[in-house]
């Protein structure tokens, strides 16, 4: 398989990553962001295969929570769920890959009846695991203050950038699903589009919603370890090399 290796790359727990391909430069590029002990801020590296070089950008003005690492790269940059550091607000944000550039993606509406709990809700819930569905951007909204019943929503985002295109996909209470909901990430849909394969950061097996009745179940793989994480491979005819 083609790969390459990259230098003088150190790795932690409190690392947040992100990998794409810039495909204005045409270059393959890895984020590195690692906190800084002294300051209140995530010091930001960027690697460009086409230089072999690392390079300092600027700070992220977002805290991540170290739990949601996973950048979604997605239209040229990668994404993050985090708060404002100075105003602590729950932001969906993203790095460009070309500018290097931080923005923020506009968000749907925060206030809204919940059919299924039948409570209003408005700030009541953060982001959390912003991913890529169909091609979409998605994020889950964490729901564990709800006065009814703890819950989460997963939403996609039909047309990037466009606020009212944000569109509740799935609803999941912690009775009725099968995992960790509040680590809950969108993987990807089966091939009918019916099901969606949920992942919930590698404590129990992925496992399967189906959108029409709303069932779900564990995805067994035969051999593979009891805690497994879930990613998407997505082939391309780029080479690193």
């Amino acid at each position: 398989m083609d790969h390459d290796t990259i230098p003088g790359y150190n790795y932690d727990n409190s690392t947040i990553l992100g990998f794409g391909y810039d495909n204005i430069t045409e270059d393959y590029k890895v984020v590195k962001m690692l906190r800084s002990k002294s300051q209140n801020c995530f010091k930001v590296t960027i690697y460009s295969q086409k230089s072999n070089t690392w390079r300092r950008i600027k700070d992220c003005p977002y805290d991540i929570p170290i739990n949601y690492n996973d950048g979604a790269y997605i239209n040229n940059a990668i994404h993050w769920v985090g708060d404002e550091i100075f105003s602590g607000r729950n932001v969906i944000f993203g790095l460009h890959l070309n500018t290097e550039e931080y923005f923020e993606v506009p968000e749907g509406k925060r206030s809204s009846e919940d059919k299924k709990c039948g409570a209003y809700y408005c700030e009541g819930f953060s982001y959390m695991n912003v991913g890529v569905l169909g091609g979409c951007l998605c994020v889950s909204r964490d729901f564990s203050s709800c006065p009814i019943e703890d819950h989460v929503n997963i939403w996609v985002m039909k047309e990037y950038g466009v606020k009212e295109s944000w569109t509740e996909l799935l609803y999941l209470s912690r009775n009725q699903w099968v995992t960790n909901i509040f680590h809950t990430r969108a993987v990807g849909y089966a091939r009918d589009g019916n099901k969606v394969l949920l992942d919930d950061g590698g404590g129990q097996q992925p496992a399967w919603f189906n959108l029409e009745d709303e069932s779900s179940h564990l995805l067994c793989i035969p051999g593979a370890p009891q805690l497994v994480s879930t990613i998407i491979y997505v082939e391309s005819l780029v080479s690193v090399s």
